[in-house]
């Protein structure tokens, strides 16, 4: 055999056993492995504040923008809309209670200060005028050391009227945040929320070296009955304007476990067969969970006993 014949059967030969070793090898290894680890149901998690709550937050300026400074959603849109998630109102919940903190140290500050408002300490009164300097002009148009020069008793009364002023303002704001802590205690609390739509909550996991990827619509089988499940993008109308190129599919990524969450859609399924699937979350039940591939085809199904509770 001579040199070329030998490297013409070589690379025939290398074809033959390459080709279907790594066909073998990307099938069995490097492709998606999906696997659905859960399944579980729950309420629509979304919150709304009582109205004169509400109303009383949206005044509260210092409040409202220190929330704001502190989060990367914009709080100022979910206050006047109205709705939250249990998460959002878990964080608001807990900045409501460090700005509560905040406010009695200012409100000690104060009751401090007024303490020595009357010592005929010059040092002490000039700084005191100095940190009330703008609320002495908002509330009377005027400079607190020119009118010392003409009238120093009189202006010592203003400022210990803006004292006390202020000092009500922080008990009154305390109060608010009081209520606020309260409500989402109780409402974090509870398993249902604003909305009565279902979710169905599902964890998958790809262990496999490529990205898989699965439609964003999957089917829910409660014994003979079947349910379309949209993927849940959007619970607000200002997250559905964030979310105007909606894929029909979702990618999960390789070496990776996310949480995806459905939705039982009542545009999409029969209101009686929506409150029979219902009737049964509430005493228990088996469902199973159907993801769908590319193709439309059923790819992978999941089935787990669930309740929900009230």
């Amino acid at each position: 055999m001579d040199s070329n014949t030998a490297v013409i059967f070589s690379a025939i030969l290398g074809g033959l056993i390459g080709g279907p070793i790594g066909y073998f090898v990307e099938r069995t290894f490097t492709r998606p492995r999906l696997k659905i680890e859960y399944g579980d149901t729950r309420y629509e998690d979304l919150v709304s504040l009582p109205i004169d709550l509400q109303q009383k937050l949206t005044r509260i300026s210092g409040f409202v923008n220190f929330v704001e400074s502190q989060i990367k959603w914009q709080f100022t849109q979910r206050l006047n809309g109205n709705l939250f998630t249990k998460q959002e109102l878990s964080l608001v919940r807990e900045l409501a209670t460090h700005w509560s903190e905040m406010q009695n140290i200012k409100k000690q500050r104060i009751e401090r200060d007024k303490n020595v408002l009357y010592n005929n300490s010059e040092n002490d009164l000039e700084k005191i005028l100095s940190d009330w300097l703008i609320d002495y002009r908002n509330s009377y148009d005027s400079r607190p050391l020119m009118d010392m020069k003409n009238n120093h008793e009189e202006t010592l009364k203003r400022i210990a009227t803006l004292m006390e002023k202020g000092c009500r303002k922080i008990d009154l704001c305390n109060e608010n945040m009081k209520e606020l802590v309260n409500f989402s205690d109780n409402s974090i609390s509870q398993r249902k929320g604003k909305s009565d739509r279902i979710i169905i909550r599902i964890g998958l996991s790809n262990n496999g070296l490529q990205d898989g990827i699965i439609q964003s619509e999957a089917i829910l089988h409660l014994k003979s009955k079947k349910f379309r499940l949209p993927i849940l993008h959007a619970s607000r109308p200002w997250e559905v304007l964030e979310n105007k190129e909606l894929s029909q599919y979702v990618l999960v990524s390789a070496r990776s476990f996310q949480v995806i969450d459905f939705v039982l859609d009542e545009r999409l399924n029969a209101p009686a067969d929506i409150e029979e699937l219902k009737s049964q979350l509430r005493v228990g039940c088996t469902l199973k969970f159907d993801a769908k591939g590319i193709n439309g085809a059923s790819i992978m199904n999941f089935k787990f006993l669930t309740q929900l509770i009230e």
